[in-house]
């Protein structure tokens, strides 16, 4: 999911436009019975563009029977004329409230331009301020926002590293949950967020600087807090056991173990999120396989098929390690193994084979 950053070399404009099957009123809250739509599967030939009116202008699909309305034109925002608008990109976005009276469109800068709307005359209007040179209310949320699933005056979003809500009835933006509280430093572009159907979690991607490269799940919950899931590493983590039990130990909370020391890990542990880690330089694997190869290619002698073999002074080049937070390293530093395994296997490598 990203913020739109597309480039269209138009000036004039594209219209938005609404489709619906019928007109329902405004106080539905289920969904009709029945749906008057062709669903056969014939084919037909497109007809003659319709001539389309400004922001406003209602017509019938000559083929299909649907009712539409043009909602944006190229005066939509007076201070950016002739600006393309669109419908959100990412499929969780959730772009009308629960009772189809609000919704809103992308402009071509990324921001959102919200509407009200009423179902049964099938009009759409811009909300207040109207006076302010844009034409109305404009949101530069840092994403594309989501509405509520339980209260139609209610949107999420993003704004900058914070998940936030806006009721529009007040035009009040609330902060529910700052993303770096509970991973400090993490890179995000953009922030879009989707939400449970209860609103009790909220979900966002992170971790990358632009577009399709994201490595994290995060997901807040309002009164569990934080978690999430490294998609790279398996790294996984959160404030759930944390909210449960504040300000206590093992043996007064549950246990939290994982593997991989890694400097998020570190951090973790020293804050108490994670309990300890099993930590290992796996890394060495990879100079036992290229000192296999070498062993072959050089004295014609096979590779050794044991699965941790040993060696001439270290024994097995892989350290095994209990991390907790009695023997974490400094701030920035990873755990040091017992031995220095490349340091080892470069000398090796001379003193056999001379280079």
């Amino acid at each position: 999911m990203s913020a739109p950053r597309r480039r269209v070399p138009l000036t004039w404009l594209v219209a938005f436009v609404l489709v619906l099957g019928c007109p329902l009123s405004s106080a539905a809250q289920t969904p009709p019975l029945t749906y008057s739509a062709l669903s056969d599967r014939l084919l037909r030939v497109p007809p003659a563009l319709v001539s389309l009116g400004g922001a406003g202008f209602q017509f019938t699909d000559p083929t299909f029977g649907s009712k539409m309305l043009r909602v944006t034109d190229a005066n939509t925002r007076p201070d950016r004329a002739g600006r393309f608008f669109m419908s959100p990109s990412s499929s969780e976005s959730t772009a009308w409230n629960t009772n189809s009276t609000k919704f809103y469109v992308l402009g071509a800068g990324g921001e959102q331009i919200p509407y009200n709307f009423n179902p049964a005359t099938m009009t759409a209007s811009r909300m207040a301020p109207l006076g302010n040179g844009s034409g109305g209310l404009v949101l530069l949320f840092g994403g594309e926002p989501t509405f509520s699933f339980v209260d139609p005056d209610l949107i999420y979003s993003g704004s900058g590293s914070q998940l936030v809500a806006y009721r529009f009835s007040t035009a009040t933006q609330t902060a529910l949950h700052d993303v770096r509280s509970c991973l400090p430093g993490i890179t995000f572009h953009a922030l879009n967020v989707s939400v449970s159907k209860d609103d009790q979690q909220l979900l966002a991607y992170i971790g990358g600087a632009s577009q399709d490269a994201d490595t994290t799940i995060y997901i807040y919950d309002k009164t569990k807090g934080c978690r999430w899931m490294n998609t790279q590493t398996g790294q996984v983590g959160g404030q759930v056991i944390q909210s449960k039990y504040p300000g206590k130990e093992f043996p007064e909370k549950p246990l939290v173990v994982t593997f991989h020391g890694d400097l998020a890990t570190l951090q973790l542990i020293g804050e108490g999120a994670i309990s300890m880690e099993s930590d290992v330089n796996y890394d060495a694997a990879v100079w036992e396989g290229i000192d296999g190869i070498a062993q072959e290619l050089a004295r014609e002698e096979p590779m050794s098929k044991e699965n941790q073999p040993s060696y001439p002074t270290i024994g097995d080049p892989f350290t095994y390690q209990i991390v907790n937070k009695e023997n974490l390293p400094e701030e920035g530093q990873y755990v040091m193994p017992k031995w220095d395994v490349p340091s080892y296997f470069i000398a090796k490598w001379k003193a056999e084979y001379g280079v």
